[in-house]
Formats: structure tokens, C-alpha cells, sequence
């Protein structure tokens, strides 16, 4: 079988996320979505409503923080507080960027997850039709696919969600859930 894992991160986000699961369920379609621990006080109903509707979630930090700059034990504590809020150990670090020291601190108690598949909907640069093609011609059996539900992702995400999710049924792949 065919699986791919859609992700999104930085929400939850009261547009963008609610967008996203209305097309999740329109398309029944599984993903995980890696929350910011502040935006996930601020919309504990979203967060509930992710679960229900049977997505997994993941810990993307308290604030998005770039652990190339930020100091270790911060870098740290601001993932270990997120995880109190979100209660999971899946982790994707924000940028994709994690220090050494960070990475040998946080692998003994979470599950680190990167992409192989980015869409780049967070580009203002980018147009829907780049961000479907980005994602339709990198994907492959396995593949992890970066999306964003945030307000900077929002116009991409409407013109390209629910196509890319399509053609990629289309392709053969279902959705799975880290």
C-alpha cells in the first residue's frame, strides 16, 4: 500500500486549521499537525477538534524557535513545556533546525520527525499551482509532506490543498498519521 503522511505546522490557527480539516474530512484523509504550545493555549478548542477528528498531533515548540540560535537549556525547556500542553512526544523542530547538543538532549524522550517532501506554502513567493507541483513531483511511498495551517500559508493552502490531496489519490496513496 501507498501511504503518505501529510503534516502541518505552526498552528492551530482559527482559519487556516479549521480550512484544513474541512478538506481533511471532505477528502477523509488522516494527517498529524506539529503545534506551537502558545498558539494551542490560545485555541484549545482546535486542538480538541484535531483529535476528534482522528489526526495525531505533535510538539513544535512553545514559540518557533531556530535551534541554531537559541541557546540549549532554552531551546530545551520550550520544548519540554509544549510537550505538558500537547502531551505527545512526537517533535519536529522548527526550520528544521536542531543543534547537536539539542538533538542529544531531546532524542532520549521524544520522536524527532523532519520532511523529505516540502511544499513551500509558507512562500508568499510561490503560487498554489508551484506549491501542488512541489509537493506532486517529489512525493513518493513513505514520503512526509511539510505543509503549513498558518495565516502566511492561507492563500496557498486554498488553492492547493484539496488538488494535491486528489491527485495524490488519484496516484494510488492513502494517509497516514505519525
Amino acid at each position: 500500500e501507498k501511504t503518505v503522511y501529510l503534516t502541518f505546522d505552526d498552528g492551530p490557527h482559527p482559519e487556516a486549521t479549521l480550512y484544513v480539516l474541512g478538506v481533511l474530512k471532505e477528502e477523509k484523509a488522516r494527517a498529524t499537525f506539529f503545534l506551537l504550545g502558545n498558539n494551542a493555549l490560545a485555541q484549545p478548542k482546535l486542538v480538541e477538534q484535531i483529535r476528534k477528528e482522528g489526526h495525531a498531533i505533535g510538539n513544535h515548540g512553545m514559540q518557533h524557535l531556530s535551534g541554531w540560535t537559541t541557546p540549549t537549556k532554552t531551546y530545551v525547556d520550550n520544548v519540554f513545556k509544549a510537550k505538558e500542553i500537547l502531551n505527545t512526544s512526537l517533535f519536529r523542530p522548527p526550520y528544521g533546525r536542531l543543534g547537536i547538543s539539542q538533538y542529544n538532549k531531546l532524542k532520549t524522550s521524544e520522536e524527532i520527525v523532519f520532511w523529505d517532501v516540502l511544499s513551500g506554502d509558507f512562500d508568499e513567493n510561490q503560487s498554489p499551482k508551484t506549491v501542488k507541483d512541489n509537493v506532486l513531483s517529489n512525493v513518493r511511498n513513505g514520503s512526509i509532506i511539510l505543509m503549513h495551517d498558518s495565516q502566511k500559508a492561507l492563500p496557498n493552502l486554498r488553492g492547493s490543498l484539496k488538488e494535491t490531496v486528489q491527485e495524490l489519490k488519484k496516484k494510488g496513496y492513502t494517509f497516514g498519521k505519525l
